[in-house]
């Protein structure tokens, strides 16, 4: 795994966990990352992907919730899952949006689908339903129940080991950034196992905006790119097809 950290992105850290899970007597588990984190007070604009875009300050910790951990502790005692407002996209599916990443190939999510289907039939009807829909879980961001964190992670893990030896991204001449599929895919599994989790009716599940700070570990405002051809359009597709033309995709 420690060979593949730039490819797994923050599922490294779940990773680590996870294989640690008997080191820690938590109730829950879950991630944010060193400049996004959930807002557990919100009370500021989000922008159309439900994110909070914000500079740290003196008075961040009391603004977002996080300056009392008895306080948090105490509000996640209601819920089993806390999961991420979505990301609604207007004309697009999580499956089209996935096909028109930038550094995203939709042959790797067609073979997670297929592990999916062959291998955890469970979760096919999960699957179908997430990808099929138009709103986006994003990040790979949650708070879980123990249990269902170990649950995730076993099966998160499982199915992208799976990947690799079917579709090997090394095997297809990826750049750095295409390398990272295995993070992006993470993403879209988490959104599948909440969805599968939903349709059993019986966890309690929460959700919260994303606070983004701007000003640690450098800007993460759009860029022109971004704001001319958002995600999800027409715009944004020609937009690849343009940047991609004449380039071999796998």
């Amino acid at each position: 795994m420690a060979q593949r950290a730039n490819e797994y992105c923050e599922l490294l850290t779940q990773y680590y966990v996870w294989q640690n899970i008997g080191k820690t007597d938590a109730d829950m588990l879950g991630f944010g990352h060193y400049r996004r984190y959930f807002a557990f007070r919100d009370g500021e604009q989000k922008d159309r992907d439900n994110v909070i875009r914000t500079d740290y300050r003196g008075d961040s910790a009391e603004k977002f919730g996080f300056d009392s951990a008895e306080k948090i502790a105490e509000e996640l005692q209601n819920f089993d899952v806390i999961a991420p407002q979505t990301v609604r996209f207007f004309k697009n599916t999580v499956r089209e949006q996935y096909a028109q990443g930038e550094f995203l190939h939709s042959e790797d999510l067609k073979t997670v689908e297929g592990i999916i289907a062959e291998q955890y039939p469970q979760y096919k009807n999960a699957c179908q339903e997430y990808l099929n829909g138009r709103e986006f879980y994003m990040c790979n961001m949650f708070i879980l129940r123990k249990n269902l964190f170990i649950k995730y992670s076993e099966w998160l893990f499982s199915v992208l080991q799976e990947y690799y030896v079917r579709h090997n991204p090394h095997n297809f001449g990826y750049s750095s950034a295409e390398l990272r599929a295995a993070g992006h895919l993470g993403e879209r599994l988490f959104g599948i196992y909440l969805t599968y989790l939903k349709a059993q009716g019986r966890y309690r599940i929460g959700y919260k905006p994303i606070v983004v700070f701007q000003n640690i570990g450098g800007k993460d405002k759009k860029s022109l790119a971004d704001r001319l051809f958002p995600y999800g359009t027409r715009r944004r597709e020609w937009l690849k097809r343009l940047c991609f033309r004449g380039k071999r995709k796998k």
